[in-house]
């Protein structure tokens, strides 16, 4: 009879587990919203110093970016609302020597790529494609 007992005693056990997780109204799902703020920012930044050999005329003097994105101006922005970017032709160019002689300097601008809106359109524009001086 001993064999008996000791199975009753382990069905008792395990019915008491049972009977205690019963009591127990477990959750089996929910639910967390991770946010992540990110600061709009505005990041503008120059290409590096160009140099160009004048050929000595009166022509101008161009600097040509080319297809190089190293040569290009880089503006970033993550603001949903936009960014409005300026860049302007300040002051002609000086003679290093002799600051009496001036040649104007003007900029052509255009948007060289950028990321879109998903429908393929361009989300830079250029409003004013061209800026210079006129120190005369």
């Amino acid at each position: 009879m001993k064999t008996s007992s000791r199975i009753l005693v382990r069905l008792a056990a395990v019915a008491g587990v049972f009977a205690f997780a019963g009591v127990l109204h477990a959750q089996t799902t929910d639910t967390q919203r991770f946010t992540v703020t990110v600061p709009s920012s505005l990041s503008i930044t120059a290409p590096a110093d160009r140099t160009l050999t004048h050929d000595t005329t009166n022509n101008s003097q161009v600097f040509t970016p080319g297809g190089d994105t190293a040569n290009h101006w880089a503006v970033l922005c993550n603001s949903s609302a936009g960014a409005s970017v300026n860049i302007t032709a300040t002051s002609p160019f000086t003679h290093t020597s002799d600051s009496t002689y001036k040649r104007d300097a003007a900029l052509n601008l255009a948007v060289s790529s950028s990321d879109n809106t998903g429908g393929g359109s361009s989300i830079w524009a250029v409003t004013q494609s061209t800026a210079s001086t006129d120190y005369a």
